[in-house]
């Protein structure tokens, strides 16, 4: 394929086109104009309709759609011009951690300015998230910040977890009620919740870390400590009548 849109777009994540669909994007950068810049919203809106809207629409900062956050920085001295860059960020979780993974960035000439050829998406990450790549593990992942990922994209991130919370409450199950956090989690028998096991594990994590792993907290296992540190609840044996759910 000798169309680098139509490279860079199928790398980007539009895949399984059709063969007239592959056609029409191979014939984009013989438009111009607004022809070719509505062309290049249709094949956007595939990859998700509202990165599309987005940049339809010049909707600076950021917005949440159901598969990724979205940030929008509209440039040069003309705003109505239509460009700008859309940076693209996927939140999702590895063996139970949130994470959020700058994916790519959509860079936009604007009408008038260059033919859609013009226009660039880049893909910065290919296959899964592996937080062996992050010195600092997740206080990095969630705690630095740069010109792409704001703290208002660690807000929208936010946002995207709580929009599908039940999910990332049960992937987190795989960190505590598995291997030997299971064990030591949920059979400590605390005075305090940050003398328990699992308070001093939370303690690794601060400020956008420690918001999202309290975000997705292991209800149950919550309950467990917090009936347990109840000096009301206290036995001298250790031995408290609660219900343990299975490893996961």
């Amino acid at each position: 394929m000798n169309n680098k849109l139509a490279e860079n777009m199928l790398r980007f994540g539009i895949k399984n086109l059709k063969e007239s669909e592959v056609e029409k994007l191979q014939g984009l950068a013989e438009q111009s104009g607004n022809a070719g810049r509505t062309a290049f919203l249709d094949f956007l809106g595939k990859f998700d309709p509202v990165a599309a809207s987005v940049v339809k629409n010049n909707k600076s900062g950021v917005t949440v759609s159901k598969k990724y956050v979205l940030r929008y920085v509209p440039g040069g001295n003309d705003e109505d011009d239509g460009s700008g860059t859309l940076y693209v960020f996927k939140v999702g979780t590895a063996v139970g951690m949130p994470y959020i993974q700058y994916y790519g960035q959509v860079i936009n000439r604007g009408v008038g300015n260059g033919d859609v050829s013009d226009i660039i998406i880049g893909q910065q990450y290919e296959g899964t998230f592996n937080i062996n790549d992050y010195p600092g593990g997740y206080n990095e992942v969630w705690n630095k910040l740069d010109n792409r990922k704001t703290q208002d994209v660690i807000e929208g991130a936010f946002q995207f977890i709580q929009n599908d919370l039940a999910k990332f409450k049960t992937a987190f199950h795989q960190v505590t009620r598995s291997g030997l956090y299971y064990k030591s989690f949920w059979n400590d028998n605390p005075q305090t919740f940050d003398n328990s096991q699992y308070g001093m594990w939370r303690k690794k994590f601060e400020g956008n870390a420690l918001k999202v792993i309290k975000l997705v907290q292991d209800d149950g296992l919550m309950k467990n400590i917090l009936f347990k540190t109840n000096p009301a609840n206290w036995r001298n044996d250790g031995k408290y009548d609660l219900t343990i759910p299975p490893s996961f």
